[in-house]
């Protein structure tokens, strides 16, 4: 997932199992569609996709499929891990690998770098690459509780002079004490809240102040912090009702249906390049909505909450009172959500969020009709025009929460 979100372009695994492109076929559809397995130097020549999976002790499947070429790459015993350094079927790989090591951040999760040829390619790569201890991000993070013997020697070889007198302060600060899955669940949680952030920014008028922008931070950190506690103690079962909720918002948001089966992401760009994303995909004005429905939780007007397979993307709770809450793009995708059955326009106790309403619908009376039933119809909000009214953030959480009857 954190792949197909832009946040890696290079993945490095000594492991020859399949779980990575396991993962991908089942996001995806189809192995290898975003991520180039590479082992031998053509791999990297016609590499195409948003990341590559860089297998540099080789691959059981490769190995299995394609016996001739690709069984003899396995490295696993000690003469050939010592001799990788010379191994011409390697070259290409070491030298991506090196120059890899040279030009990015590295966050090393179970490597001890132990192995000489990890250690070799590690010292190959820091020697010349004049990394700021001090910098931020670190260049170098390893998600072990405490660092071993290999990692402080990569260390005290990147930051060289720098290391003795300030290895206390190196070493703690390259140590994440969060093993794998932890660490990995934080750092999906992080992207997309950054990513939305970033949307947020664009997607508010220009005369918002950073009072009011830090307002909207604190309504998505609150939804963030909320999945968090969410994800216990079950973290696969989250992931699995995660994708599902994303695939079932953005599948309606963009398309107005759910039948795309796949993962469907943020955005398949890195953070830094949020601000390419189109505006009329409506996303900046998604993530507006989504902050106000954070902010409200924040202040306790109400819970939010994933709804279940094949139900509304998120509830909206008050006091017993729930509400259903969709997102489209665009008045063209509400259309084909009522039309695919995804949303009655006469229901009750629903919000439809849309980011834009070119063909100007018959949005109805935002103001409560309780009858004898004491249920609201669908509301239907232009995230555009009300955000476009806004002066600041308070008001702005005061008019959605007005224009939704909330």
């Amino acid at each position: 997932m954190l792949t197909l979100e832009g946040a890696f372009r290079d993945i490095s695994s000594a492991n020859w199992d399949y779980l990575i492109e396991a993962a991908e076929r089942e996001l995806t559809g189809t192995a290898g569609s975003h991520i180039d397995v590479c082992i031998l130097p053509a791999d990297f020549q016609t590499a195409a996709g948003q990341a590559k999976l860089l297998k540099y002790h080789g691959c059981a499947a490769q190995a299995v499929a394609n016996s001739a070429t690709h069984r003899h790459l396995l490295i696993a015993r000690t003469p050939q891990i010592a001799q990788y350094r010379v191994n011409g079927d390697y070259a290409v790989m070491r030298n991506h690998l090196v120059t890899t090591i040279q030009q990015r951040c590295t966050l090393m999760i179970g490597f001890s770098a132990q192995d000489t040829d990890v250690r070799d390619i590690f010292v190959d790569g820091v020697t010349p690459s004049q990394w700021d201890w001090a910098a931020q991000p670190k260049p170098f993070l390893f998600a072990e509780d405490a660092l071993h013997a290999g990692q402080r020697t990569v260390l005290q070889v990147a930051y060289r002079g720098d290391f003795n007198p300030n290895r206390f302060a190196i070493e703690a600060e390259a140590c994440v004490r969060a093993y794998a899955k932890p660490l990995l669940m934080a750092l999906l949680m992080s992207v997309m809240e950054l990513k939305i952030a970033a949307l947020v920014n664009l997607g508010v008028p220009m005369i918002f102040n950073g009072g009011d922008r830090k307002l909207l931070e604190i309504g998505l950190r609150k939804l963030r912090s909320g999945a968090a506690i969410a994800a216990e103690p079950d973290r696969l079962l989250f992931i699995r009702a995660l994708i599902d909720t994303l695939r079932r918002g953005l599948g309606l948001f963009h398309n107005g249906d759910t039948t795309n089966a796949t993962y469907i992401p943020i955005s398949s760009t890195p953070l830094q390049q949020v601000g390419a994303i189109p505006g009329p995909t409506g996303l900046r004005q998604a993530a507006v909505a989504l902050s106000l429905l954070g902010c409200g939780a924040e202040d306790g007007s109400w819970s939010v909450s994933a709804g279940p397979v094949g139900a509304a993307p998120l509830l909206i709770d008050q006091a017993g009172r729930v509400t259903r809450v969709f997102m489209a793009a665009n008045d063209q995708v509400a259309s084909e959500m009522m039309r695919n059955g995804h949303i009655d326009p006469d229901a009750n106790d629903a919000l439809l969020l849309l980011s834009a309403s070119p063909a100007a619908r018959q949005t109805r009376s935002p103001d409560p009709a309780f009858g004898r039933t004491g249920k609201i119809k669908l509301r239907e909000i232009c995230m555009t025009s009300l955000v476009a009214g806004a002066t600041d953030g308070p008001g702005l959480l005061d008019d959605f929460k007005r224009s939704a009857s909330l």
